[in-house]
């Protein structure tokens, strides 16, 4: 080759001088995007949740769960691990930034925040509500009565009627076994309060009947008269005799005709309707009530006799 063209050493070195510029522009390029991923790793683990929630729940129950260390890097306790930055040498590229998994990045939702997204269905499929929970109570206080175990019958009750205290049915068994086992103030107590939560007229009859036994005549025609459409012929004939030991004999007549208006034949209840009519004067009803009262009624002897006075011999006043 001619000198002239040849190309000297000097011209080879001056080469280089066009090149190095264009690296630099990729060296800077590639470090803006190592920088943009490094940064991307250090956002705020609620602003990254936030982003990922708009792909809807499906993608976040797809990944893994994360490890203990990576949570805290979501959480922003611990740095994003990144690669060691270097000069690099000629001929090198810079080693790119470890980017943080994107399982890390996904804080787990609490627990209270999973369970207020149940709906009320399934809820009610787990947990039985205070009235199913309070009948299956009363079901095994009913096993423990008819096993003869009171006591455990009764704590049944009371549990039932904790869970539901305008459980009439609870608050009446209760009660009759307080009765039975001579604690009729306790008794009355459980009526009175099943009474305030629920004007129930089963709960109302045994009030009246629990006061009439203890002979608290003119307490116990209040819950009987509360009983209202509930009153069953005999809780009628009941008052009538309640009426009749307090010398209210117009009402106790009327109570007892009532009584014989849905139940007839009871002799005695015929018995106390006659002598109610026999202390108002009412003397020729009276003598056939009593007539009645013999022919239907099944009394002991002194009862028969007695009637049979009032008939032979004219002892009707």
């Amino acid at each position: 080759m001619h000198a002239a063209f040849a190309p000297s050493r000097r011209q080879f070195r001056v080469r280089p001088k066009f090149f190095y510029p264009g690296a630099i522009a990729m060296a800077v390029l590639v470090l803006v995007l190592v920088g943009a991923l490094a940064w991307r790793g250090h956002e705020p683990a609620q602003a990254v949740v936030a982003s990922m929630n708009h792909a809807g729940d499906d993608a976040r129950a797809d990944l893994p769960a994360p490890p203990a260390e990576e949570r805290r890097i979501a959480d922003g306790k611990l740095p994003a691990p990144v690669g060691k930055r270097s000069t690099p040498s000629h001929g090198q590229t810079e080693p790119a930034a470890s980017a943080v998994p994107q399982a890390a990045l996904v804080v787990p939702m609490p627990v209270n925040s999973i369970a207020a997204q149940v709906s009320p269905e399934i809820k009610t499929a787990v947990e039985p509500d205070a009235e199913t929970e309070a009948r299956q109570l009363f079901a095994h206080a009913e096993q423990a009565r008819r096993a003869g175990d009171g006591e455990l019958a009764k704590a049944r009750y009371r549990l039932a009627l904790q869970r539901k205290p305008a459980f009439a049915d609870a608050a009446i068994a209760l009660a009759a076994l307080s009765r039975d086992a001579g604690e009729n103030e306790a008794a009355y107590r459980v009526l009175e309060t099943s009474y305030t939560h629920a004007r129930s007229p089963g709960v109302a009859v045994a009030a009246g009947r629990l006061l009439a036994d203890s002979n608290r005549d003119a307490e116990a025609l209040v819950w009987l008269e509360r009983g209202g459409d509930g009153l069953r012929p005999a809780d009628h004939a009941l008052r009538g005799a309640l009426y009749a030991r307090l010398n209210q004999h117009d009402r106790a007549i009327a109570a007892y005709q009532q009584a014989l208006s849905l139940e007839p034949g009871q002799g005695g209840w015929l018995l106390g309707l006659g002598l109610s009519l026999e202390a108002n004067g009412r003397i020729a009803e009276a003598r056939e009530v009593f007539a009645q009262a013999l022919t239907h009624g099944v009394f002991n002897a002194d009862v028969v006799k007695f009637l049979q006075d009032k008939l032979q011999n004219n002892q009707i006043r």
